[in-house]
C-alpha cells in the first residue's frame, strides 16, 4: 500500500496542509503564504495548519512550516518533476494526518492529478490561468490555430483534473462569471476567491524620484513585476515617445522587476533607439516589500498594459490600495475590473496612438483620473482572502 494511504481513524485532528513548491524570488507569489501564516497566527489558529514551501516563509523556526528542494527524476520531463512534487506532498499529508492540501498552485499539477487514486485526503487549489475568458487577439492564421490548440489542451487539462473524486475546491482569483461558467458546464468545485491586497509592510521611508534620479516635477508611470514580453513595453516606449515635447519631458517610465532573459535585448533596442528625451528607469531586479509599497504610494499612474493576458492581477489592487489610477489593457478580467471599480481607463495595447492618447488625458485632465480605492481595497484584503480560502 503507498505511504499516503493511513487510516482516517488515525487522525487526532483536522490538519490543513498548504502547499507552494515553486516559489521563486522574482515575483510576490510568495506573499500568499506569508500572509496566510501570519494571519493564522495573529489569529491563534495555526494548530490546525501546517506549511509546505520550497523557500522559507517564516523567519523563526516553527514546527508547522517545512522547507523541501524537490528533485525531479529529469531535467528533462516537466510531467516528471510535478509527480515528483505530488509524491512528496502526499507523503508529508500522510505523515501529518491531513485531512485536505491546499495547492497554492493547482495548475502544474494537473495531469499529474488525474492520473491518482482514491487518497484518504481532500484536495484543493487555486487555478491561476482558467481559459474562459481567453480570445485571440490577433490576425494571422498561424497564430489563431496555435490559439485554439492551446484552449483544447487546457480543456482536456481540466476535464483530467476534475476526475479525481478527491478534489474538493478550485478556486478562481476575481472572477465570478468564470466561477459560474465551469461550475455550470465541468463540475460543481469552482470558487471565487479574491485576489488579497496584502498589508504587507508600510512604504520604505523613501522618496523614490530622488532614490532613481527623477526630476521632482516629473509625473512617474510605473510597471512593475516581472518584465516579459507580456508586458508590452516595446509599444509603451513608443507611445512615450510620441507624446508632444512638453509631456515628454515631464514624464518617467520607471520599470521594477527581474527583466526575463527572453526580453533583455529586445528590451535594450527598444530603449537605445529612442531620439526624443524622455526618462526610462528600469530596476532589473525582485524588490522587498516595503520598496513595492514607496513604488506604488509615490507613482502617479499605473501601468498594466499586458498582452494577451486576461486573469486577474494583484498590480491593480496595490493601485488601488495607494488611490493610484491604472491604464490597463482593454480585453480580459483586469479591464472588467478596472472599469467597474472605476480604477482607472483601458486601452488597446497594441495601439500606440491610443495609449499615447491616453498618457496626454492623463497629464491634462487630473481630476478625470482620480480614483478612491477604499471599497476595492477591503473587499480583497487578506482577511478575505484567508478566511474564503481556508473556509473560516
Amino acid at each position: 500500500m503507498p505511504p499516503f494511504k493511513k487510516s482516517i481513524l488515525l487522525r487526532i485532528m483536522d490538519t490543513t496542509l498548504i502547499v507552494d513548491l515553486n516559489i521563486s524570488l522574482d515575483g510576490h507569489k510568495i506573499g500568499f503564504m506569508q500572509e496566510i501564516f501570519e494571519y493564522l497566527k495573529k489569529h491563534n489558529k495555526t494548530n490546525r495548519y501546517c506549511f509546505l514551501s520550497n523557500i522559507p516563509i517564516d523567519k523563526s523556526k516553527n514546527d508547522l512550516v517545512w522547507n523541501y528542494v524537490v528533485k525531479s527524476r529529469t531535467t528533462k520531463s516537466i510531467v516528471a518533476k510535478y509527480q515528483d512534487q505530488l509524491n512528496v506532498i502526499f507523503k508529508k499529508a500522510a505523515e501529518i494526518n491531513a485531512l485536505e492540501i491546499i495547492l497554492m498552485e493547482l495548475d502544474v499539477y494537473q495531469l499529474a492529478l488525474g492520473k491518482q487514486m482514491i487518497l484518504p485526503f481532500k484536495i484543493s487549489g487555486i487555478w491561476f490561468r482558467p481559459f474562459f475568458r481567453q480570445e485571440f487577439t490577433g490576425t494571422a492564421f498561424k497564430d489563431k490555430f496555435l490559439y485554439l490548440l492551446n484552449k483544447t489542451k487546457k480543456k482536456w487539462l481540466l476535464k483530467t483534473v476534475l476526475k479525481n473524486p478527491n478534489i474538493d475546491r478550485i478556486f478562481i482569483l476575481n472572477d465570478q462569471k468564470s466561477v459560474d461558467y465551469y461550475n455550470k458546464n465541468f463540475l460543481n468545485v469552482f470558487h471565487y476567491l479574491p485576489d488579497p491586497i496584502f498589508n504587507t509592510s508600510q512604504p520604505e521611508v523613501i522618496n523614490i524620484k530622488e532614490f532613481y534620479g527623477i526630476p521632482f516635477s516629473n509625473k512617474v508611470f510605473l510597471i512593475f513585476g516581472i518584465l516579459d514580453e507580456r508586458k508590452n513595453i516595446v509599444n509603451i516606449i513608443d507611445a512615450f515617445d510620441r507624446l508632444p515635447h512638453k509631456e515628454r519631458n515631464n514624464s518617467t517610465l520607471l520599470m521594477v522587476g527581474k527583466v526575463s532573459d527572453a526580453n533583455k535585448e529586445i528590451l535594450n533596442e527598444a530603449i537605445t533607439e529612442k531620439k526624443n528625451n524622455f526618462q526610462v528607469i528600469i530596476r532589473d531586479e525582485f524588490v522587498q516589500d516595503s520598496h513595492m509599497e514607496a513604488l506604488f504610494d509615490q507613482s502617479d499612474l499605473i501601468l498594466r498594459m499586458n498582452v494577451n493576458y486576461f486573469a486577474s492581477s494583484g498590480v491593480i489592487g496595490m493601485a488601488a490600495k495607494y488611490n493610484k489610477p491604472s491604464l490597463v489593457s482593454n480585453y480580459g478580467l483586469v479591464e472588467e475590473l478596472t472599469l467597474a471599480h472605476k480604477l482607472g481607463f483601458s486601452a488597446n495595447p497594441s495601439n500606440i496612438s491610443e495609449i499615447r492618447d491616453k498618457l496626454i488625458d492623463f497629464t491634462h485632465n487630473p481630476e478625470k483620473w482620480q480614483i478612491d480605492g477604499t471599497r476595492y481595497t477591503a473587499e480583497h484584503s487578506t482577511k478575505a482572502f484567508v478566511e474564503t480560502l481556508l473556509n473560516l
